[in-house]
């Protein structure tokens, strides 16, 4: 598919008892929500309920830690730019949709762009810096993809002058202090770096969890075993169950790989091993779209048991499970977002104006709140329009 400017190569605070609410109306969800810190069971005192409560009516308000982008005051979009996109793969929901809000920003700052497509093969991601440069691009936006795949490619585009802003990656600098950082920028958010928000998004989806069952659930969370990003999510939801003294959680780890050959069957021996579980937590949404809500819903029909699952970014198809009630919750990420941020900071720095943060926080989405209309969730910022303002663009 090609436009004119485009060549593609390869490629409100919430109570306890809503929360229930929107559990009970959920076909495959369970979990009591009990508002108070005792277990009606056993008369003891749970600990950690009261404190994932204030977590979730935070986090699943109007606007959850979400805020406008700080960037009223410009500068106004510079002229006559090419840019080239580098995609984590145009097959992943996510992936597909950071290409497209890049693709939308760009054509609003009027101008061209090239599309790369690692087609999920991350170490392409070099290939396509080293054609940006080799075509003489003025910058390059990466999403999802860490400099250690393209170490030395982002070296070559710096001494070429050539500026790499990227989302969701993690920086050279990062995995080692002694190392130069490879971006020129990455985009951040509220909570701050990439590290730092993955965090708060992992303790979002234990916190509804923790809420959701009252403080007694047996939870099942699914994450990969490969990314620094998950890692961190997977240490926060940790902390999280760790402090609600009557729940458990086991984490399940695989690798990418196992993603696309086998997860599914994975996770029905998991439900086997285990016939207490109440909760299922993925750490994604691709996850789920890779056999886990399949899997789940096989062993709910087979058993007959109840079991709730919390999902991730609020893609498509997770949100329409949301609605038929298979899925009871997820925490938000608008992937456009990112996009549009990063070229922000691409406009910045052609004009040797530092970058500023992306206004991206956390917002937890459920039946009842925060649900968009129709398609994938959505920022509740009108960011569109703000960046519009500051490019001085229609």
């Amino acid at each position: 598919m090609h436009s004119s400017n485009r060549r593609t190569l390869r490629g409100t605070a919430l109570a306890i008892g809503a929360v229930a609410a929107s559990i009970v109306l959920a076909a495959c969800a369970s979990g009591p929500a009990v508002p108070t810190d005792e277990d009606p069971t056993t008369g003891t005192e749970t600990t950690g309920l009261a404190e994932a409560q204030e977590m979730v009516d935070m986090w699943i308000s109007e606007t959850g830690t979400y805020t406008e982008p700080p960037v009223d005051g410009g500068p106004a979009a510079v002229n006559d730019k090419s840019i080239y996109i580098i995609s984590c793969g145009e097959s992943s929901s996510s992936c597909a949709r950071a290409t497209a809000g890049a693709v939308s920003a760009i054509e609003t700052i009027g101008w061209e762009y090239t599309i790369f497509d690692t087609e999920g093969d991350y170490s392409q991601a070099g290939a396509g810096v080293r054609q940006a440069i080799a075509a003489d691009a003025d910058g390059v936006f990466s999403y999802f993809i860490d400099c250690s795949y393209m170490q030395g490619p982002l070296a070559e585009a710096k001494e070429a002058g050539i500026f790499v802003v990227q989302a969701e990656g993690i920086d050279c600098d990062v995995t080692d202090p002694s190392a130069e950082p490879g971006f020129a920028w990455s985009v951040t958010y509220n909570e701050g770096p990439v590290y730092e928000w993955i965090k708060s998004f992992g303790a979002a989806q234990a916190a509804y969890a923790v809420v959701a069952s009252g403080g007694t659930g047996n939870s099942l969370f699914i994450a990969d075993s490969e990314s620094i990003m998950t890692a961190g999510q997977i240490d926060a939801v940790a902390d999280v169950f760790a402090s609600c003294s009557e729940c458990v959680n086991t984490t399940v780890a695989y690798t990418f790989a196992e993603q696309y050959e086998g997860l599914a069957q994975q996770v029905g021996n998991e439900l086997l091993k285990n016939p207490n579980l109440t909760q299922v937590i993925s750490a994604y949404d691709g996850i789920l779209q890779a056999g886990v809500s399949e899997a789940v819903l096989q062993h709910t029909r087979a058993s007959g048991m109840e079991i709730m699952m919390v999902g991730g970014e609020g893609q498509t198809p997770t949100i329409d499970l949301v609605r038929d009630g298979v899925i009871a919750a997820g925490v938000g990420l608008d992937n456009e977002a990112e996009a549009w941020s990063a070229i922000d900071a691409l406009n910045r720095l052609f004009q040797g104006v530092e970058p500023v943060g992306s206004g991206i926080g956390v917002q937890i989405f459920d039946r009842e709140n925060n649900l968009p209309a129709s398609g994938p969730y959505v920022s509740p910022i009108d960011y569109q329009s703000v960046y519009r303002a500051a490019w001085a663009v229609s």
